[in-house]
């Protein structure tokens, strides 16, 4: 604000020197060559009073050349001679000083409200992203999803399915100590140690889908040469297809 207050203060004397000339119209002066038409050609140009002259916009009008464009500034140059600057500040001054500091508060009020905005933002952060940390991620989910049926039509076609490491789609909340890894670590794509599952061999072991890595229910065959013959089958079935023996 204090910038423009002294860019208002350093253009006082251009501003009221436009104020005075603009108070003398071209349609009311008598100059030799320049009669209505020419008058209303000058006003679509923009070109209407004496603060409007200049050499290079009268010469943009079509029909002024130098000789015409010389005699509307000499007319202008003549009511500028006239023209004394006065250093007492007056109304105008008043008004625009005014408008300067309405404009600095107005932006100043935004500004504080971005920013009180921001601090709540900032403050609802934390609950936002412990939320989000604890649901899957769905375009991991739909990834194991795609690779899961990519994998059903390699053994259907009898092909060999590649070994793939199992992911958890499980997320901890971030920052909490003793509650697994961060939403960091996944985001980040870096390394996620996982919990081993029990060896298969032992009473009551759940092991974990070669495929996905989610829990296994056993389950028990309704059709096929091992119909009636249990086995591991992945919990996320059908998303998942992943069987053990």
């Amino acid at each position: 604000m204090a910038r423009e207050l002294a860019r208002l203060k350093s253009t006082r004397e251009a501003r009221q020197r436009d104020a005075f000339l603009d108070r003398f119209q071209i349609r009311r002066a008598s100059i030799a060559g320049i009669g209505p038409a020419k008058t209303a050609t000058l006003a679509s140009y923009g070109v209407e009073t004496a603060a409007d002259v200049t050499a290079a916009k009268v010469q943009a009008v079509p029909g002024f050349g130098d000789a015409l464009t010389a005699k509307l500034v000499a007319w202008r140059r003549a009511h500028e001679a006239r023209f004394r600057y006065n250093a007492t500040p007056d109304a105008s001054d008043v008004q625009a000083e005014n408008a300067v500091r309405s404009a600095a508060a107005s932006r100043r009020s935004d500004l504080e409200a971005k920013i009180r905005s921001g601090a709540a933002a900032l403050q609802a952060a934390p609950q936002l992203l412990g939320a989000r940390a604890k649901q899957p991620d769905p375009a991991l989910t739909a990834a194991l999803q795609a690779r899961a049926e990519a994998a059903r039509d390699l053994r259907q076609l009898g092909m060999a399915v590649p070994a793939s490491a199992p992911i958890n789609l499980a997320r901890s909340s971030p920052n909490i100590p003793g509650r697994g890894p961060t939403a960091s670590a996944y985001a980040s794509g870096g390394h996620v140690p996982r919990p081993a599952p029990a060896p298969s061999g032992t009473p009551g072991a759940r092991p974990t889908c070669p495929q996905c890595g989610s829990g296994m229910v056993r389950r028990t065959a309704r059709r096929g040469p091992r119909s009636g013959r249990q086995f591991w089958g992945c919990s996320r079935y059908p998303a998942c297809r992943g069987t053990r023996n």
